[in-house]
């Protein structure tokens, strides 16, 4: 018979508990309905002692993630939150949130003559400008139906974007032209380090002779290591993902009006986990940087337009 039964045919509780050596708190124990743990919150207060409830904060996410170009995950909406709203209120709570609310993106998907080879599986500047990565992508125009190609040029230390160039096709003199931009719109650097792929564009005598030149020492990855270029592949896997799959392009022009604002948004808005969740223009001014020449972003815009 158990403790229950006994008791229940009139004898002392405690005489019973006593005997079958049970604890009075294991008797009296009535599990409780639902989930354990602690009651997830439902409001969040912000750094003025101001209480948001929960669909406050819902519409506070949807707002930002509908914005052009945003796609972030909750870890960055989580650090927007507290940056531009002061709310308190941490990744796990944002996670809830957007899980319950239907607002997580899914898992993006992975990507894969005598010349100086990188030393660096990554490399480690120690000022802005002073190592740049560049690459081209294919950018399709589904208007035309044809492929278009896009030159960027990124900062390894910032993530900034300092120039771009999109057309229908890319060479040598093209290369050059861009980097001669570029050169006008830094402010004063005393070392710079390219580092590319070996597309042909890049290996060209001229493309090097320029850089010989200008005193820009230019180091390529080894063939099949997309690893060492990593800061311009994670840029164009961006592009791919925020732009590609999003937009059909109707001509170049309108290409070229998308980038303008995707490259100003990025430069100025985006947050960066590399650069500790902060936007480039924000991490050199933080940094007592120059920036570079606004009209850098708009470099060779003649070109944009050739059909």
């Amino acid at each position: 018979m158990t403790a229950r039964e006994f008791v229940g045919q009139g004898h002392s509780i405690q005489t019973v508990l006593r005997s079958a050596g049970v604890a009075e708190s294991t008797f009296y124990y009535a599990p409780r309905a639902g989930r354990r743990g602690r009651t997830a919150t439902t409001t969040t207060n912000d750094a003025n002692g101001r209480t948001w409830s929960e669909a406050e904060v819902v519409a506070l996410i949807e707002e930002y993630l509908g914005q052009e170009f945003v796609d972030d995950g909750y870890v960055k909406v989580a650090k927007w939150l507290r940056k531009e709203h002061g709310l308190q209120i941490n990744k796990k709570k944002v996670y809830r949130i957007m899980r319950e609310y239907r607002l997580l993106n899914g898992r993006p998907e992975r990507q894969a003559s005598r010349r100086q080879w990188v030393d660096q599986l990554v490399p480690t500047p120690g000022n802005a400008f002073e190592h740049l990565e560049f690459d081209i992508k294919y950018m399709h125009i589904r208007g035309q139906r044809r492929n278009a190609m896009m030159l960027t040029v990124i900062d390894v230390k910032s993530r900034f974007v300092i120039g771009w160039l999109m057309q229908w096709s890319i060479k040598k003199e093209d290369v050059v032209a861009l980097f001669q931009d570029v050169l006008r719109a830094l402010p004063g650097v005393a070392r710079i380090i390219v580092r590319s792929d070996n597309g042909s564009q890049f290996v060209s005598h001229m493309v090097r002779e320029h850089f010989t030149r200008t005193g820009i020492e230019h180091e390529f990855t080894r063939p099949a290591t997309p690893e060492q270029n990593a800061h311009i592949e994670s840029y164009h896997s961006i592009v791919e993902r925020v732009i590609c799959k999003q937009y059909a392009f109707t001509d170049l022009r309108h290409a070229n009006d998308v980038l303008t604002r995707w490259v100003a948004y990025y430069n100025h808005k985006r947050l960066h986990s590399g650069i500790g969740y902060i936007a480039p223009v924000e991490y050199l001014q933080a940094n007592n940087v120059s920036l570079p020449s606004i009209a850098l972003t708009m470099a060779r815009q003649t070109s944009f337009f050739i059909n």
